[in-house]
């Protein structure tokens, strides 16, 4: 059956036809025409500044943050993570999942940072320990006077009958924890003043941002909040009733990555999603053809108006595999009645919801600003990448695609009937998975497909996401 199914994709991918589109050019025209609906939403009818903001499309079927309350926040964590993490390029508008880390090649700027200053000479060296250990000397005398003090305040019954603060009690009761205290602060004034006059202003600023990145952010061992998040790496499955599900696998272990956080209310954004309270019950529509489009032409997006960003696999229009480890065979009979006899609708729960993300304290968001100059042999890997900074997130999104023609309805209907009777196979359309390839958050079946015939015409009909799962529809970027 598989050897039969092959062929017959092969002969349908081979046949010529008239005014016929690559399945490239095709595929990119339709995400264009989405991309779209995805500024509007993203930019509020605002325009993009050219050169910095860029808006990059998803599938509507791409699992986006996990949230609300019956999703672990080690679950929610990985998700934000997976993509807010990866660096985006311009003129790619195809959102890369797996791009470039931003905080490894953050690590890699900031240590790499030229703040204009000669090394220390010996006598500074030596200057610099001395008043450093003046301030240990100062600290020191400091603190053991401190217990003193404070167990005097303890055992003082007057001060304890009028609750008396501590703070209040001592700078009556105990003039020498005042001189140490004073002491203590000359100290580390003069030391850091040296070190400053020494080093520059910034030195103590980039020192903190490189251990807040290398010793915090990145340390997957231990938690450090508000640094590093929990991250559960197992699988984990959506039930249909999340609100009842069990949470599979999470005895697999915990991890830490570097921190990001969404705002926006998240996590009761989710929770009246999953259970249709207020608007999120309402159904949204959103159709659109391709007529005005060129697939090349992403200039309305940020990009450029000559993109040529591949676009199989997971953003393919229409594709199909005989089984899950054979390879995945494109459609390719499109016609120049893909441009305006497509109508593509799409259908959401509620309205879709733009969130904002972040990185967690260790971010320097300012790093050109604050260190515009690198050492000689140092590295700059951010410059010409894009970083999220907003997501556009739906629920329950379905498609529906309606062919007018009669010839470009019945090639791509026969290559959905076809793929739909192979055991074992998959197929994409739109981005939605099917059968085999599906996501592991969750899988539907290719026949849950509808190919409703309406005389020589008819429509393809996707059935919404699981319940439970968010989706991203696309994203907001900057340039670095």
């Amino acid at each position: 059956m598989q050897l039969k199914f092959s062929i017959l994709l092969r002969l349908l991918s081979l046949r010529a036809v008239a005014g016929q589109l690559t399945s490239n050019d095709a595929t990119l025209l339709a995400w264009r025409a989405y991309g779209n609906f995805v500024t509007d939403y993203l930019t509020a009818g605002q325009g993009l500044v050219k050169g910095v903001d860029y808006v990059y499309v998803t599938p509507p079927s791409s699992s986006a943050v996990r949230g609300g309350s019956p999703v672990p926040f080690a679950v929610q964590n990985n998700d934000l993570f997976q993509f807010a993490n990866a660096l985006q390029k311009p003129d790619e508008p195809l959102l890369n999942a797996f791009g470039p880390s931003y905080i490894q090649n953050l690590n890699i700027y900031v240590s790499s940072v030229d703040l204009g200053v000669d090394p220390p000479t010996d006598a500074q060296l030596a200057e610099i320990q001395k008043r450093q250990d003046a301030y240990i000397t100062a600290s020191n005398n400091f603190f053991n006077e401190q217990s003193i003090a404070y167990n005097r305040w303890l055992n003082d019954p007057l001060a304890q009958a009028t609750k008396q603060p501590f703070s209040q009690w001592v700078t009556r009761n105990d003039a020498l924890y005042i001189s140490y205290q004073n002491a203590m602060k000359n100290a580390a004034a003069s030391l850091q003043a040296y070190q400053r006059a020494i080093y520059g202003p910034l030195a103590s600023i980039l020192a903190d941002d490189v251990n807040n990145i290398q010793l915090n952010a990145l340390n997957m061992f231990q938690d450090v909040p508000g640094y590093n998040m929990p991250v559960f790496p197992g699988q984990y499955n959506v039930k249909f009733d999340p609100f009842n599900a069990p949470q599979l696998g999470l005895a697999d272990g915990t991890t830490w990555r570097p921190a990001y956080s969404i705002g926006g209310s998240f996590q009761n954004v989710c929770d009246a999603w999953y259970n249709g309270t207020g608007g999120s019950g309402l159904t949204t529509t959103v159709s659109w053809t391709m007529t005005d489009y060129k697939y090349n032409d992403w200039s309305y997006l940020g990009h450029s108006t000559s993109v040529k960003q591949g676009s199989t696999g997971f953003f393919s229009f229409l594709s199909a595999k005989a089984s899950s480890s054979s390879t995945e065979t494109s459609f390719t009979e499109y016609t120049s009645a893909f441009n305006s006899k497509v109508t593509i609708t799409l259908t959401m729960k509620g309205t879709p919801v733009i969130f904002n993300v972040n990185g967690g304290f260790w971010d320097v968001p300012d790093f050109r600003t604050l260190y515009p100059k690198l050492l000689p042999n140092g590295k700059d890997f951010l410059k010409g990448s894009v970083r999220l900074q907003k997501i556009l997130v739906g629920y329950q999104v379905g498609i529906t695609i309606t062919f007018n023609d009669a010839a470009q309805w019945t090639s791509v209907s026969t290559f959905v009937k076809n793929a739909q009777k192979n055991v074992g196979g998959g197929i994409s359309i739109f981005g939605f998975r099917f059968g085999a390839g599906s996501s592991s958050t969750y899988q539907q079946s290719v026949s849950s497909i509808q190919v409703i015939q309406q005389g020589n015409v008819g429509q393809i009909v996707l059935p919404p996401t699981a319940p439970g799962v968010t989706v991203m529809l696309g994203a907001l970027g900057k340039a670095l």
